[in-house]
């Protein structure tokens, strides 16, 4: 008996006899050739030739000596117009378009050419699990030490591997597709402040990105300055218009540790930042921002009146610029924004009813040898100062 399939496969005839017997039996074309390969063995006929056969004893035609050498020859994908596969193409998502490339080097060309488009990606990483967002798609791996579980589409599998490691085994060939676009990016590190102040220590995204990409808006937070410059430096710089920077307010940054960041050239090319308020900045620092259309960023504690003109005079001269927000707090009773009218106004305001502070000023400031104004307005809001600033025509 176990010789019959390889007497079989060693005469023609006989394979093409199996194959009409297959089409005997009126079975689908795919069961019968699965039939088909459990009897003869998988290496006696390959599915197109076993398809070809199929489907000429299905129409009558039973000659077993038909000569196939002078069929035309069939048509492959690659003999598409091209202007029909980039249409087909261009239809798939980023994951079906990545499957799609391992086909051929033509195809893998022409997929490649093509920009893989996502519109968010969302990565959080925690102690206890990672979890992230591709477009509408959730993913969540679990950390159980040395195994975790991953699920997807509510589906759930558990593996004897470090949690980190089986995330970045589904993350990483997403950042290594050709031509790739991300519309929002944001990479957020929860990590929590422990006993006597002492940070846990997590494993980073430092294998995460190795090739540079395009990224529209993009929001850090959680991570150190280091990190910030790591990731920004594989966004492609003029590209990169909104940059949000945050540190999970459980860091100590420096200002000076954030000199770094504006030397980058994703941040000079920028025309949007959103410093959270980790890190404080001082009036001449603001000097930094000038080439972008809208900031927001937090500056030094109890900043003087004085010092509140000469913001108005350094935005004043920033050429793009739209609007931005500052705040600072303080630790006096309240913050005299009255004293900040006077200078502003260059007029002494009576203080009417000492019971109700002045809490709120507002101002058309024109901006020197120009028809345009800047509309200023600074709110007390208890311990905390907001400073808002538009331009307006």
């Amino acid at each position: 008996m176990e010789n019959i399939p390889e007497f079989l496969k060693n005469n023609d005839h006989y394979l093409k006899s199996c194959i009409l017997y297959e089409v005997a039996l009126k079975k689908p074309i795919f069961d019968s050739y699965r039939s088909f390969c459990d009897a003869v063995g998988h290496d006696a006929m390959e599915y197109r030739d076993f398809e070809f056969w199929y489907y000429r004893f299905s129409q009558g035609e039973l000659d077993l000596d038909y000569d196939r050498s002078m069929d035309p020859v069939p048509k492959t994908l690659m003999d598409m117009p091209v202007n029909l596969m980039r249409k087909i193409t261009e239809n798939l998502n980023p994951f079906e378009r990545s499957s799609l490339r391992s086909t051929n080097r033509s195809i893998k060309d022409l997929t490649d050419s093509l920009p893989s488009v996502f519109e968010r990606i969302n990565i959080t990483t925690r102690a206890e699990k990672m979890e992230w967002d591709l477009n509408d798609m959730r993913f969540e791996c679990n950390n159980y030490g040395t195994s975790c579980s991953f699920s997807k589409s509510k589906v759930t599998k558990n593996y004897e591997e470090c949690y980190m490691k089986k995330s970045l085994e589904y993350l990483t060939p997403v950042f290594k597709m050709p031509n790739l676009h991300v519309n929002s990016l944001c990479l957020y590190k929860d990590e929590k402040d422990v006993l006597f102040g002492q940070r846990r220590k997590m494993t980073d995204l430092d294998d995460l990105l190795s090739i540079p990409f395009h990224v529209k808006e993009v929001d850090i937070d959680g991570y150190d300055v280091k990190r910030v410059i790591h990731f920004l430096s594989y966004m492609t710089p003029g590209h990169l218009e909104s940059i949000y920077i945050g540190f999970n307010r459980c860091l100590n940054i420096e200002r000076e540790n954030f000199e770094a960041i504006f030397e980058t050239d994703q941040f000079k090319q920028a025309k949007e930042v959103n410093i959270d308020i980790d890190v404080k900045f001082s009036v001449e620092d603001l000097v930094n921002f000038s080439h972008l259309k809208r900031f927001n960023c937090s500056l030094e504690s109890d900043i003087e009146p004085e010092d509140i003109l000469r913001i108005l005079d350094i935005v004043s001269t920033f050429e793009e610029f739209e609007s931005c927000q500052m705040s600072f707090n303080y630790h006096m009773h309240r913050y005299p924004i009255e004293d900040v009218a006077e200078k502003m106004l260059n007029v002494e305001i009576p203080e009417e009813n000492p019971e109700e502070p002045f809490n709120m000023f507002t101002h058309r400031f024109q901006i020197p040898q120009s028809n345009k104004h800047l509309h200023f307005a600074i709110e007390d809001e208890g311990h905390r100062c907001f400073i808002n600033i538009n331009k307006i025509q």
